[in-house]
């Protein structure tokens, strides 16, 4: 299932001026043969990195996020956003990684999924457990807000982390 990713590129990183945590946001592509894709990659304090996904053409849609593609290529995207998170490590080798799975928005039916458990969570942590496993990263979740952290077992400080 998850066998196969998307050549991506980076194209910029910014800085992130006048945000406590926030340090820079570096930004990805990549094209599926229906939709090109921009990824985001968040670097918190402790060397977090929250990843973010979304069809470029939905940029300046408030619910893009939350938008079901009906692409029916999860696994590949899904994968492709991993192998970005995992590049990282060449330059970060404790980096931690996080997500979340957004809920689903659907503005034609007016179907709004809770944001608890989100199928999304439910589809990235099933991929985390089976790609990234546990002998690198300590997976920490919150199903009530389909939140998903993975601390570096290289990190110094997994606690402070943690809380």
């Amino acid at each position: 299932m998850f066998d196969s990713f998307y050549e991506f590129t980076k194209v910029c990183k910014n800085q992130a001026y006048g945000k406590k945590f926030l340090y820079e946001t570096t930004i990805f592509r990549f094209t599926t043969p229906i939709a090109r894709y921009t990824v985001e990659l968040e670097r918190y304090h402790y060397d977090i990195f929250i990843i973010k996904f979304y069809r470029t053409k939905d940029s300046k849609n408030k619910n893009k996020f939350n938008i079901i593609t009906n692409e029916h290529n999860c696994a590949r995207i899904i994968l492709t956003c991993i192998r970005i998170l995992l590049s990282v490590l060449k330059d970060y080798p404790a980096a931690n990684f996080g997500f979340v799975g957004a809920n689903t928005i659907n503005s034609e039916s007016g179907y709004v999924e809770s944001k608890r458990n989100t199928k999304r969570f439910r589809v990235y942590k099933t991929a985390m457990e089976n790609l990234v496993g546990e002998q690198s990263f300590h997976h920490s979740m919150d199903e009530i807000h389909s939140t998903y952290l993975m601390v570096n077992n290289k990190d110094e400080s997994p606690m402070d982390i943690l809380e």
